[in-house]
């Protein structure tokens, strides 16, 4: 006779561990993306492609329309 809530408590356990694996992946996924020393301006000039340009202080970003799902994708762009 098999017992059904051995099964069970197994197939929890086992749910919990895969649970907690992603769980931790994420976190140190988190850890990564939250380093300070990647956004090091130093380290940044070294990946420009213009090292020349100046940014004037008044320069206003153009504001653009954000895609929804309710619009037709190609028109949008």
């Amino acid at each position: 006779m098999i017992d059904l809530r051995t099964e069970e408590t197994q197939r929890t356990k086992v749910a919990e561990k895969t649970y907690f694996k992603k769980l931790s992946a994420i976190e140190k996924r988190f850890k990564v993306i939250e380093r300070v020393d990647l956004y090091d301006q130093k380290k940044s000039t070294n990946i420009c492609l213009f090292l020349d340009i100046i940014i004037p202080r008044k320069l206003k970003v153009l504001e653009f329309d954000k895609y929804n799902d309710m619009q037709c994708l190609t028109t949008h762009l």
